[in-house]
Formats: structure tokens, sequence, C-alpha cells
């Protein structure tokens, strides 16, 4: 290649990369500039329905549930918190947070406090000898109370009967009493108290989240805010005894496990054949206790308690009844939202319709919708997914301190939500939200499919590789060889393409076949049309590869999301920007591709433009607006400095990289700092880990530091990436080992290729430390190395000659800088294996 062209190339990547600023001066990936922050509301009432989903509103009749969802601005609710399993006690402690928790059993435990009337003997709150009538026969209690309820000498205690759902007479009963000597909180009449408070309080400091329970219960207090909680979720467990489910009080509750007022007793049941348990909440008596705390300046937490006691019973029944009872409960949830509503005036209040935790306890998205005064219907999203349509438990509390004007408390990593997308008409967001739960389940599904068939696919490359270079095959499994590792490399892009297409409805043999004949395909028409020299097809390989990325997130990274290498809201890693997985790939092809490249025009020019593609994927990567991977910036920076040292043939030193280490960080504070200034909504989790230094100081950095080493070495022993490390280390020893002229023969015809190996060891090393992905990092850099070094180890120096199969013998090479030359003049000499 000529100088000019050269030149030309370099003047469209700096073009390239100012428009990608310019295109870039907005968060994309929050898909639109319509975005509307909350505004405020003189009250805010909270409807949890647990477990619902947009697909149950689309199967069952809820006219109330819809009537209001289509007038609001709605989302896919993420409720992952910190483990895969999400039970109902760890939705509502990180609803209660705004920071990923963890609940207890415990926190199923709450009641309330003190008494007006002794001789009032209607309702006994957690006395399983004096069961309210007409609900539950005489129980004996649950064993996750029965610790409690005894004194030191094992007899049970019987707290006296109090009235409105209290547990004394004139003094605090024995289980309030209780819970203020495990605390030290005091309690006055009418509170709401949590057993789980203690348990909760150590669980999560023993945890890397930073996580302060209560957190929103503390803010909304010390702001005057009045918090209440009306639910009950209690059910017979078994013959002879009661469970008690009244966890939801943990959404609510503050810091000393305190809620100010609200009722939990079991005189908000009713006995119904038709319910779960022959159970189900009095929507009379709700409405009423809500219309009682329904005050100026509150906060009422009203949950749907009949949809508890499905869940629990969901299992035990078939598939005909489970229909029938899911379907009672929604109903019933639905009437109960329609007699609340009532009482709220949606001009001036504002009403969140959620469910903090999925189906099983598990990932699956839920339903979320925010009717406040001013916001329009459309979809929603937040500063930590930045993605129209998908919001996170953690930025609900936020959410609910903003209608009153309060700032989130620093130990939060939620934001509040905004409306950022019209998102058509309300059954167009609706089936949108439905289908991105469909496909974010088919998804997850495949990953691990589809990571496995990647590494298997490296193993037959090697074992295909030996077997080839160890005979003298004929040229069609050279060529079919050769094929197969550029198929491999391409099959990268191909998994991202994928997401254009709905394979969550048209199954797993729909993708698979979609996968194995793309990447074929293209793997032939490169193979076809890049042979003019012999790393021409393998830079349009790895060139695809970095094409596709770059697209991807300069129009807001669509195909990341719900892909096999990118990422998933029920994973919640991330929402927007580039994948670890997607970092892996594009880190390790840019690596090879500017090394290729570098080769192909040669010299000073070749170098220069080696160096830009490694500042191009820096800043893709890198930017907040556009990949804002912290981790992949400061893994990107070293590493291209030191290519960049050693294509123009330096001396490398320890301080060299210590000088790229140090700009790496330069650089990222850098990129921090301008996330920094935009508004705390549109920040990233780089932004937002500033400012939390800022407010915290370096605990914080510390936390975050801790929580990514122990995710890494959690996921060393059980991930399959961890096979690619010896794999790609044996197929080069092997080399090594019986046929070390082979690789002799790479250095002398590519001796950039060195620059390239630095640059991998580098970012392998780097990529495993800064990420919380871990193995995965170098596995998946591993595997884009193995595949394109098969190709190359095939291409450079065939037995039979240099030319390619499909020219014939000969092998044209780039301005007269390779030692290769035809079959008859090779100054490359690899012995066979």
């Amino acid at each position: 290649m000529t100088r000019q062209p050269a030149r030309v190339a370099l003047v469209a990547l700096a073009v390239a990369i100012m428009a990608s600023l310019f295109l870039s001066g907005s968060p994309v990936s929050a898909s639109t500039n319509d975005a509307s922050p909350l505004g405020t509301a003189r009250r805010v009432f909270v409807f949890t329905v647990p477990t619902l989903s947009w697909a149950d509103l689309r199967e069952f009749r809820a006219p109330n549930l819809n009537r209001i969802l289509d007038d609001s601005a709605v989302a896919d609710l993420s409720v992952r918190s910190v483990s895969r399993k999400v039970a109902s006690v760890d939705g509502y402690a990180t609803l209660g947070a705004g920071t990923r928790s963890v609940g207890s059993d415990s926190g199923r435990l709450a009641f309330v406090a003190g008494a007006t009337r002794a001789s009032d003997t209607r309702d006994v709150e957690g006395d399983p000898t004096q069961p309210p009538a007409q609900v539950f026969a005489p129980l004996t209690p649950d064993p996750s109370i029965q610790s409690i309820i005894t004194d030191s000498s094992g007899d049970p205690i019987e707290p006296a009967v109090g009235a409105e759902g209290a547990e004394s007479s004139s003094t605090l009963s024995a289980l309030a009493q209780e819970f203020v000597r495990r605390s030290g909180v005091n309690l006055s009449t009418g509170e709401v108290y949590n057993f789980g408070l203690v348990q909760m309080l150590r669980l999560n400091e023993a945890l890397l989240f930073g996580s302060k329970i209560g957190s929103l219960g503390s803010a909304l207090k010390s702001a005057g805010i009045v918090r209440a909680v009306i639910a009950n979720g209690d059910h017979n467990e078994g013959p002879d005894t009661v469970a008690y489910r009244r966890e939801a009080t943990l959404g609510l509750m503050d810091s000393s496990g305190r809620v100010d007022g609200g009722r939990v007793g079991s005189r908000l049941l009713q006995r119904n054949a038709r319910a779960a348990y022959g159970i189900r909440l009095d929507i009379d008596k709700v409405a009423e206790s809500f219309q009682r705390f329904w005050t100026d300046r509150s906060v009422v937490l009203v949950e749907a308690s009949d949809l508890v006691r499905y869940e629990e019973v969901r299992s035990e029944l078939t598939d005909s009844q489970s229909r029938k009872l899911h379907a009672e409960a929604i109903a019933r949830s639905d009437a109960l939202l329609g007699r609340l509503l009532q009482q709220v005036d949606l001009s001036r209040d504002a009403v969140i319709i959620t469910s903090p935790y999925a189906v099983n306890g598990g990932n699956s998205l839920t339903v979320l919708g925010v009717h406040a005064p001013g916001i329009r219907p459309g979809l929603l999203s937040s500063g930590t997914t930045r993605r129209a349509g998908f919001v996170q438990t953690t930025d609900l509390a936020p959410t609910i301190l903003s209608f009153f004007g309060i700032a989130p408390t620093a130990s939060m990593e939620g934001t509040p939500v905004e409306r950022s997308a019209t998102g058509g008409s309300a059954g167009d967001r609706r089936a949108f939200l439905a289908d991105a739960n469909d496909a974010a389940i088919f998804r997850d599904a495949i990953v691990t499919p589809v990571s496995v068939l990647f590494v298997i696919a490296q193993l037959v490359l090697i074992a295909g590789a030996i077997l080839v270079l160890s005979r003298r095959a004929r040229r069609r499994w050279w060529l079919l060889l050769e094929t197969a590792s550029l198929a491999v490399l391409l099959s990268l892009p191909t998994t991202f393409l994928a997401g254009l297409f709905p394979f969550f409805r048209w199954g797993t043999a729909a993708y698979w076949a979609f996968l194995v004949v793309v990447s074929g395909a293209s793997a032939v028409v490169v193979r076809l049309v890049a042979r003019a020299r012999f790393v021409d097809a393998l830079i349009v390989s790895l060139g695809a590869i970095l094409l596709l990325l770059s697209v991807d997130v300069l129009v807001g990274a669509p195909l990341q999301f719900n892909t096999a290498f990118g990422y998933s809201p029920t994973v919640a890693g991330r929402f927007a920007g580039l994948g670890n997985p997607a970092f892996s790939i594009l880190a390790a092809s840019v690596i090879i591709l500017a090394a290729l490249v570098a080769h192909r025009i040669g010299g000073a020019t070749g170098n220069w433009v080696a160096i830009g593609l490694m500042v191009w994927a820096t800043l893709l990567d890198g930017l907040p607006f556009l990949g804002s991977d912290v981790g992949g910036a400061l893994t990107l920076v070293p590493t291209t400095v030191v290519m960049g040292w050693m294509l123009f043939g330096r001396r490398f030193r320890i301080r060299t990289l210590a000088l790229a280490i140090g700009g790496a960080i330069t650089i990222t504070l850098g990129f921090g700092l301008l996330d920094l200034a935009r508004p705390p909504e549109q920040r990233t989790h780089l932004g937002r880990l500033l400012a939390k230094i800022g407010d915290q100081g370096g605990g914080a950095l510390r936390t975050v530091v801790l929580r990514k080493l122990d995710e890494n070495l959690a996921v060393l022993t059980s991930s399959i990436w961890t096979l690619m490390v010896p794999l790609a280390f044996i197929s080069v020893g092997y080399v090594l080992w019986r046929a070390p002229g082979r690789l002799r023969s790479i250095g002398e015809v590519v001796p950039q290729e060195r620059a390239a190996v630095a640059g991998l060891l580098v970012a392998m090393v780097l990529g495993f430390a800064l990420n919380d992905s871990g193995i995965s990092i170098p596995g998946i850099m591993l595997g884009v190395a193995n595949a394109a070094f098969v190709h190359l180890l095939l291409r450079v120096n065939r037995l039979d000659g240099l030319g390619d199969p499909l020219d014939g013998p000969g092998l044209a090479d780039s301005g007269g800088t390779d030692p290769v030359s035809d079959a008859e003049g090779s100054t490359l000499a690899g012995a066979p294996i």
C-alpha cells in the first residue's frame, strides 16, 4: 500500500472518531433525547404485586392494573440482587436499601407494637395459641418464630391481646420486648417492627455492596414523611403450623427496623375456598386501613398478598388448578387496586405498581409502572440502566425520594427513574416488555451452550491443525481447516447479529442453524474474496468484528442486549455500553488486527494506523457515553502503549509499563470526570463511583475493588473459559516442541506479531484483574487468538508450497517486506511435524 492511501486511512479514522464523539454527545443507550425526570407529588402509593409479569397481564384479566399501567410510564423491572436467586426478603430489602441487599428468614416476622384496649380479644398478632376468629384453626408456631416467643425456660410466652392488630395491653408485648432486647430500639404504640433487622445488618455488612438496610425509610423519616405498610401473606404451612409472611415491611422500615404504622395482622384476612390455602385478603379491611394512613406527605405500601400465598403453593398444584388459583389471585389483586385508587388523587399523588421479586425466586423480569403528575405514558429508564424500558429494583428507593425532592443517600447505587421514550401505543409497550423478558430468558438458556461450542471449536481447530501439518494432506483439507478457522472467528459477530431476529419465538434449532450457516457462509465468502495476500482474510474477519461492535455501540448497543456474548437484564450486570465478553472480543480482535494492518501497510505509516485502531477501540470501550467500560479502558491504554512501543522497535523497560499504567489511570479519571460533569441521572457507574468516593472517601473504592476480586476468584473454577487457558498454551507448546520452525516462520513473515503477543499478554492479565467477569476475559481473548494463530500457521508455510489452493502455486505478498516467495524459492523451511 502506498503512503497516499495510508494517509487517507488515517484521515478516515480521525473523522470516524470525531463523528462518534459528536453523535454520542448524549447517552444514546437511553434510546431517545425525550427523557423526562419525575416531578413532585403530595403522597406516594406503592402497590406491590409479587411475581407479576407483563405476560401475566396478557394472559389474565386485570382491567384496573391494565388501565393505570396504560396511562403510566412503564418498564421491565430487573429484580436481580446479590445472587441469581432472589427471595422475597431479598427483593424487599433491596427496595428499602436502594442497593443490592440480602434479607433473612426472620425478615418475614413483623408485628405492631402497643395496644389501646386490653379487653379486645378479636385479634392476637403472632400468638399461635389464640387464633383470630374464622381464619386459622388452632396452630403451633412456625419454627422461625419459636425461638422468639419462648422465654429462657423454653415455655411459650402468650402476649396479651390488643386492639388494632397490636400485641400488648398496658405495656409492650412479649414479642415487642424481645425486639427491644435484641435491637436496643424503643418502640411506640402503633409502630410496625421487623425481627429481621439484626440478622440482616450482619449479613449485609459481610457483603461488598455497601448496603445500608432501611436507607429509604430513614431518609423519609428524616424528611418528616409518614410511612405505612399494609400486608399479610400468612398461611398454613402444615396442619399445625402457620407461616408468617410479612416481609413487605422491609420495603419501608428504617435503619432501626421500624415503620411508622401499618396493618400486618391476620385481621386483614378472610376465609375463601377458591383462594390459595383457603385464605385471602379482606378488601374492605385493607381499604379501611389504607384510608387511615393515606395522609398528606405519606408513603403507603400495600402488598397484593394473595399472590404471596399462590406463589408459595404453586409448585404443589396441577397445571389446571395452578392456572385457576393464579387467575383468582390476580383478579382479587386487581379488584383491591381498583378499590384503593378510589382514594388516590391521580392529579397530585404518585402511584408505583411493581413486584420486587419474580416467580420461584428467579431472575425473570417483573412489572413496573409509575403514574405521577406531569409524566406522560411511555417507557422508563434510569441512570443505572440507560436503556429505555428497563429499571432495576435499586432504582425504586431513589425514585420514591425524588417525589418529595429528597436526594438519594450516599449508600444508594440506584438512581431515580425517568420517562425516556414513547414506546408506541400502550399495547406496543406491553408487547415489547413481555418480549424482552422472553428474549432474556432465551438468551440465558443458550449462553452456556454457545460458550461451550466455541471452546470445543478451538479444540477441533487445534486437533485439525496438528493432523494436517503432521502429514501431507490434500489441499482441500488445508482449505477446509483455514475456512473453519475463519468461521470460528466470524461466529462471534454472528452471535450479535442474531439479536436482530426473534429467536426466542423461533426456538433453539433456528438459532443454531442461523449461527452455523451464517458463520460458515461468511467464512467462505471472505476466503474467496480476500486471498490476494496471505493475511487479508484474517484482516477482513477481524475488521468485521471491530466494525460491527463499533457501529453497534455508536447506535446505542442494541446488539449487545440479550445476545450470547452481550448481556441480559436478568443478570443485570450491565444494560448499556460494551459488556465484558464483547470487550474481550474487541480487545483481542483489535490487537491482532493492528499488528496485521501494520504489517500489511508497512513502515511508520502502518504502525501509526495500527496505533490509531487501538486508540479508537479504547475510546469506543471507555468513553462514558459509548462503551462506558472502566476496566476495559484501564486495560487497553497500557496495551496500546506497549504495542506502540514495540511496533516502533523501542526497547521495552519496566518504566515503560509503569508509564503505561499511569496513563491508563489518568485517562480513566478523565473519562470519570467527564461523566461526573453530567447530571446525576445520566451518569454511568464510573461517574457514580467518583461521586461516592467524594462522599464516602476511599472506602467506596475499596468496596468495589474487593467485590471485583471476590467475583473473579469465584468464577475461576466454575467457568468453561478456564479450559481455554490450557488449550491455547498446549497448542503453542506442541508446535514449539514438534515444529519450532513454523512459529519462526510467522515471526519472519509478520514481525509485528511480537507486538501482538505482548499486547495480548498485557490485555489478558489486566483484563482478568480489572473486570468482574474473571477468567472469561482472558479465556475469550485466547479463543480469538487461537483461531487467528491456527489460520496463520496454515497459511504461512504449507508443506507443499506457499501458494493458495484456489490460486495454484505462488503467494503474492506486500511491498516486498516479507521473506515469503513462491514454492520454488521459499525462504521459510518449516520441517514437517
